[in-house]
C-alpha cells in the first residue's frame, strides 16, 4: 500500500515521533498497525462534524435537515458517515435522487455507479431516451458489454495490486462509462495515457461484482485465495 511506500522511503525512521496520514482508505489501517512503533489512533468524523459537513454540502438548510432526518431512518448509512467520503457521496445522491436513496452503503455505491453511467450516456446521446438504464444488473447490451469489461479489469487489477492501467490493458473495452479517468501524475507520453477508476472503492465494488458473476466453483476458489488478505477486505465485504 501507499503507507508501506512511505515507510520504505525512510526505513531508518519509520513513523518518527508523530505522523498524520489523511486518507479515505480506512481499510489501510491494518498496514499502519504493522508500521506504528507505539500508538495508532484513527480519527473519524464526530456526529457534530457529520452535521456540519452536510450543512456545508447541501444547497440549503431545508435539504440538509431533510437528509439528516432520512439518515436517522437508515442507521447503517448514518454509521458510515464517520468517513468524509461517504458523507459527500450520500449528500450528492440525496440531492439528485432523493426518493431513491438506498439504506445500505453497498447500494449507495451501486447507485453512484449507475448515476455515472446514466449521466455519461445522456451527455453522449442527449437526443435519445435512456429510461432502460435503471439497474447495473440489466444494462442495455452496449453499456453492459463495457461494464462487464470494466468489472473484469477491476478484479484483475486488484489481484495484481494495480490501480493505474494503460490503454493496452483496457483492451477492447468500447466505452469507459465515465468510471475511468486519466490518472493524475501520468501525462500522455510514448507509453500512452494511463487511467484509473475515479476512486479505489469503485474498483473494489466492480471487482466484487465480477467475482459474483463467475461460476460458483470459481467464486469459491477466488474467495479462498483472497480471504484473509487485508488489501482485499473491502472487496470481500462488497462481495458478501
Amino acid at each position: 500500500s501507499i503507507f508501506k511506500d512511505i515507510v520504505k522511503s525512510s526505513p531508518k525512521y519509520p513513523l518518527l515521533l508523530s505522523t498524520v496520514a489523511v486518507t479515505s482508505r480506512y481499510v489501510s489501517s491494518d498496514d499502519l498497525l504493522r508500521l506504528a512503533t507505539s500508538h495508532l489512533e484513527i480519527m473519524e468524523f464526530t456526529d457534530y462534524e457529520v452535521k456540519e459537513c452536510i450543512l456545508n454540502i447541501a444547497d440549503n438548510k431545508e435539504e440538509a435537515h431533510a437528509l439528516m432526518e432520512t439518515l436517522k431512518s437508515r442507521p447503517s448509512l448514518l454509521s458510515s458517515c464517520h468517513l468524509p467520503l461517504n458523507v459527500i457521496i450520500i449528500s450528492y445522491l440525496f440531492a439528485v435522487k432523493r426518493d431513491n436513496l438506498p439504506s445500505t452503503l453497498l447500494e449507495v455505491f451501486k447507485l453512484l455507479i449507475l448515476h455515472c453511467i446514466q449521466r455519461h450516456v445522456r451527455n453522449k446521446e442527449p437526443d435519445k431516451d435512456h429510461d432502460d438504464i435503471n439497474s447495473l444488473e440489466s444494462l442495455p447490451k452496449e453499456q453492459g458489454t463495457s461494464f462487464n469489461s470494466l468489472c473484469e479489469l477491476a478484479l484483475n487489477g486488484l489481484i495484481r495490486n494495480r490501480i493505474v492501467f494503460t490503454k493496452e490493458e483496457l483492451g477492447s473495452t468500447p466505452d469507459h462509462l465515465s468510471l475511468l479517468y486519466r490518472a493524475k501524475g501520468h501525462e500522455e507520453s510514448e507509453a500512452g495515457t494511463k487511467y484509473s477508476f475515479f476512486h479505489h472503492t469503485i474498483q473494489e465494488l466492480l471487482a466484487a461484482m465480477h467475482m459474483s458473476m463467475m461460476p460458483p466453483e470459481l467464486q469459491l476458489d477466488y474467495f479462498h485465495k483472497l480471504f484473509g488478505q487485508p488489501r482485499f477486505n473491502a472487496m470481500i465485504q462488497f462481495y458478501a
